[in-house]
């Protein structure tokens, strides 16, 4: 099975003892995300080792990328167009929150599978099947992947 992670569930990877790190980890998925993501956690690295309180936070920074694929745009860059009606009919607000996130959908699309998110706004649309954190532990015991 196969899963696009979402950034802000990529940050709780950093987190001791992280839930998240432990599927990512030991669960029999593919993990799969924006190039993009990978970028961001590396521009908060500092922050990152504040928070979570490790010290070694580039060795928990290998491991997450020997867990997740990080996928460079051109692989899924003509999915922004299936994806961009996906938010037709939302706020301007949402829309530009879309906009800056479209790039998981995108991914997702493109590989047809669904997304790890616990944001709120990729529930909002039906095309693309979105797990929380709280979904996913079950689903994933119930195909015996956990």
């Amino acid at each position: 099975m196969k899963f696009v992670v979402d950034t802000n569930v990529l940050f709780s990877f950093f987190k001791a003892d992280s839930f998240t790190r432990n599927v990512i980890v030991l669960a029999n998925c593919s993990w799969l995300s924006p190039e993009r993501a990978l970028d961001e956690l590396k521009k908060h690295t500092v922050e990152l080792s504040r928070k979570s309180k490790l010290d070694n936070i580039e060795s928990v920074l290998d491991m997450l990328q020997s867990s997740v694929a990080f996928v460079p745009v051109d692989e899924y860059k003509e999915h922004f167009k299936t994806v961009l009606p996906l938010a037709k009919d939302w706020s301007s607000r949402d829309k530009k929150e879309f906009m800056d996130d479209i790039d998981f959908f995108a991914l997702a699309s493109s590989i047809s599978c669904p997304i790890w998110s616990n944001d709120k706004l990729f529930k909002k649309q039906r095309a693309i099947p979105v797990f929380t954190t709280k979904e996913l532990s079950p689903l994933l015991k119930s195909f015996g992947l956990l």
